[in-house]
């Protein structure tokens, strides 16, 4: 096994990536506050596209900017640490995977769990399992993961250019889907047990579906791992070029890409828009995000807001589920119901409100405590000990 490139202390954190997912982690409620606030699943499947006005126009501009850009961000950091978990069991002399593979397992459960309990629109069960492909191919050598990610690539632009064809074929309306029945009424009047039967069916569906997007997923997966093994992700300063070509091609080529899908648009194709967004347009524009936090990282400016977004991140797990916790509060029937009662700009302006909680929430926890509540009973679980959590007090400064 060859030696990593990348120099890591067993315990040193990185803030550039702890930025990176706090960003992620505020991106993500923005690409899911329109599922979360109405009903997503009848337009993606094929039912009449309806939102007109401010309501299409909002829709539209979070399809271009927002929609599969930090989903695509939470998988290259999926893998990147997977890669400093590598590193640090390395360096530790420890067998890998070793505990890692429970550490895994444990998220695929809290997954499923936060899947058919809370939110259908979770993303640690199918991200889980890619991730066990991931720890198998850490010791295979960079040139065969960069075979694989180039054969995981084409896949996805296969059949993200697919999805772009069927811009141009007519328009067909499907039919009414009695396999899911009325999602506005289970989750606006319904009780629970309704919302848990109807996420259980949806999550068993998307499940399918993950076989068609896991290979460009699992290429996510590796370019993280390689990117923080040669430290781009790690030690931004240092790979300037590296990701100033980053920005140039994700930038570049992303932003048109994603500007395509006004032709979807204009023929109601939804679903067509829904599979060349994730799986071609938003992974490539998403990369020229990802260039653009690191290179505001590496420039030191504003770097007390860097911190506080970092802290997010250091609990980026928690603040992710807090997020399902207050959406699912504030729009579902057992909360204050006010699922598909808002137009898009007005679930848009929660947004504000609930990354203001994950803010709130960080800094109290984050004085006390040195993980995230999550993070701390995953760890603890995975490893099979009790981890300290509590802060140590700060020393005393000699008089």
């Amino acid at each position: 096994m060859a030696a990593p490139l990348v120099e890591l202390s067993v315990r040193e954190r990185f803030e550039s990536l702890d930025v990176v997912r706090g960003i992620a982690i505020f991106g993500i409620l923005l690409a899911n506050m329109a599922a979360f606030a109405g009903s997503e699943l009848g337009a993606m499947l094929g039912q009449p596209y309806t939102l007109t006005g401010t309501d299409r126009a909002t829709d539209i501009l979070g399809v271009v900017l927002v929609s599969g850009k930090f989903r695509t961000m939470l998988a290259i950091l999926f893998g990147a640490g997977i890669c400093l978990q590598f590193v640090k069991r390395w360096e530790a002399g420890s067998p890998w995977p070793g505990t890692y593979l429970r550490r895994v397992l444990f998220l695929g459960l809290l997954g499923a769990i936060h899947s058919v309990l809370f939110w259908y629109g979770d993303i640690l069960w199918p991200y889980a399992w890619l991730a066990l492909f991931t720890v198998l191919l850490a010791r295979i050598g960079e040139r065969k993961q960069r075979i694989l990610i180039t054969i995981g690539c084409s896949i996805a632009v296969i059949i993200g250019l697919f999805s772009f064809a069927s811009a141009f074929l007519p328009s067909q309306e499907a039919g009414p889907m009695p396999f899911l029945g009325d999602e506005v009424k289970i989750f606006s009047e319904g009780t629970y047990l309704e919302q848990v039967g109807f996420r259980l069916t949806v999550w068993l569906m998307m499940s399918m579906f993950y076989v068609f997007w896991a290979p460009g997923a699992l290429a996510l997966f590796l370019i993280g791992f390689l990117l923080a093994r040669h430290g781009v992700l790690t030690h931004p300063q240092d790979h300037p070029q590296t990701i100033k070509k980053m920005a140039v091609i994700g930038l570049g080529l992303g932003l048109p890409l994603n500007l395509a899908v006004l032709m979807f648009w204009q023929s109601g194709n939804v679903l067509g828009a829904t599979g060349y967004v994730e799986m071609l347009a938003g992974p490539v524009l998403s990369i020229g995000y990802l260039a653009l936090i690191l290179s505001w990282v590496a420039s030191g400016k504003a770097d007390g807001l860097a911190r506080q977004v970092a802290k997010v991140g250091r609990m980026a797990l928690s603040n992710y589920l807090l997020q399902t916790l207050v959406c699912t509060t504030i729009f579902y029937s057992w909360g204050f119901g006010l699922f598909e009662r808002l137009t898009e700009l007005q679930a848009l302006a929660v947004v504000p409100l609930v990354w203001a909680i994950n803010v709130l929430f960080t800094n109290f926890w984050l004085a006390r405590f040195e993980l995230g509540p999550v993070e701390w009973a995953w760890r603890s679980l995975s490893e099979k000990r009790r981890f300290p959590i509590r802060r140590a007090p700060e020393p005393e400064s000699a008089a």
